[in-house]
C-alpha cells in the first residue's frame, strides 16, 4: 500500500469514517506493519485532541456588540440635547412672562399730580371715576381715557423730517 492512501485511510479510521468491511481490512494491514501502527496512533491522538478542544461543555459567550453602546450613547445625547431645548425654551416664556407683566403693568395713579418735563398733570382719584363698577363696559373705559387725559400740556409741533421740532400753544 502507497503511502498516500495510507495516511487517507488512518484519517478516515481516526475521524470515525470508515465501513466496517475498510476497518476490519485496515486493521490486519496495521496488525503485520508497526511503522503503520505508529501513525494511524498518531493520527488517533491528533483527531481525540481536536475533539476535546472543539467539544466544549457550554458554547463560549460573545461579548455584546460594541454598536449597541454607541447607539445608547447616540440616545443619550438626542436626550440631553432635547432637554436643554426644552429648558431654554422655557426660560424664555418665563423671562418673556416676567418681563411682560413688569414693563406693562398699568401703573394710574389714583390721584394727585404727576411731574413730566416741567409740565403739570392732573389725574382724578379712582373712585371719583364715573361708571367705574362696570368693569367690561366700553362706557367705561372711554370715560377712564377721558378722565386721565391731561389738564394742562405743552403742544409740539413738528411740520417735516427737515424742520426742527417746535413747541406750540397750549391745547
Amino acid at each position: 500500500m502507497d503511502g498516500e492512501t495510507l495516511d487517507r485511510l488512518l484519517m478516515d479510521r481516526a475521524l470515525g469514517g470508515l465501513s466496517p468491511d475498510v476497518e476490519a481490512l485496515l486493521a490486519a494491514y496495521l496488525e503485520r506493519t508497526p511503522t503503520a501502527a505508529t501513525r494511524a496512533g498518531d493520527y488517533i491522538a491528533a483527531a481525540d485532541a481536536a475533539r476535546r478542544v472543539l467539544r466544549g461543555d457550554q458554547p463560549a459567550a460573545l461579548p455584546p456588540f460594541p454598536a449597541i453602546r454607541l447607539h445608547q450613547v447616540a440616545e443619550a445625547r438626542r436626550r440631553l440635547r432635547l432637554v436643554r431645548q426644552v429648558a431654554g425654551l422655557a426660560a424664555a416664556l418665563v423671562l418673556g412672562v416676567g418681563l411682560g407683566a413688569g414693563l406693562f403693568r398699568a401703573q394710574a395713579p389714583s390721584g394727585g399730580t404727576v411731574v413730566s418735563v416741567g409740565v403739570e398733570h392732573q389725574f382724578a382719584a379712582a373712585d371719583e371715576r364715573p361708571g367705574a363698577g362696570d368693569f367690561w363696559s366700553a362706557a367705561r373705559l372711554y370715560e377712564r381715557v377721558r378722565h386721565m387725559r391731561q389738564t394742562s400740556s405743552a403742544r409740539l409741533i413738528w411740520d417735516s423730517a427737515a424742520s426742527r421740532p417746535r413747541v406750540g400753544g397750549e391745547s
